[in-house]
């Protein structure tokens, strides 16, 4: 509870393995990779702001989690990664500057409430396959705000994406070419 990080240099600032949490009121701030990084974990978060992260925001990798009251601002990466099979529960939300602000990915489901977000560089929400070995990703959206995006949520051809009750088409997607621009700038 009440923690700060700042000015880590390390591969993920706050990095949780194979754990039960419980954690409230994280800040991370100026980090070089990754704010806050959970593998294998199960449990809830209340409370987390990360501000100028050179990765993502938060990484959640064969995880369960619960997690309400997010801020994040000037993210390199991906405010909110939700991947290999985890399943998460967001509310109230807050992404400001961010390169994408929520991707669910290989066989993850996320469900998302109450956000909001500003200038975000490729796409607002995304659902996709990045690991062949697992599968599509399923991202759920209810009640959003967007500004600064020229489109508003991508969903590669087997994944699903739901805004407000409308599902999204699929397309192609080269995951390859997405993640090497990322990794460009």
């Amino acid at each position: 509870n009440n923690v700060a990080i700042n000015n880590s240099s390390s591969e993920d600032a706050l990095n949780i393995v194979n754990s039960e949490i419980d954690l409230k009121n994280i800040t991370v701030s100026d980090v070089s990779s990754d704010a806050v990084d959970m593998d294998f974990c199960t449990g809830q978060l209340k409370g987390l702001m990360v501000i100028r992260s050179a990765g993502d925001g938060l990484d959640i990798s064969t995880t369960n989690l619960e997690a309400e009251n997010l801020t994040f601002s000037s993210i390199q990466d991906k405010a909110i990664s939700v991947g290999e099979q985890s399943k998460a529960h967001l509310k109230n939300i807050d992404i400001t500057n961010a390169e994408i602000g929520i991707a669910s990915k290989d066989l993850s489901y996320t469900e998302v409430e109450n956000i909001s977000l500003k200038n975000i560089r490729k796409f607002p929400f995304m659902a996709y396959n990045k690991k062949p070995e697992l599968g599509p990703g399923a991202l759920i959206v209810k009640d959003y705000s967007y500004a600064g995006a020229k489109i508003i949520g991508v969903s590669q051809t087997g994944s699903m994406l739901s805004l407000n009750g409308d599902v999204i088409n699929n397309s192609k997607l080269d995951i390859n070419k997405l993640y090497n621009s990322v990794r460009e700038k």
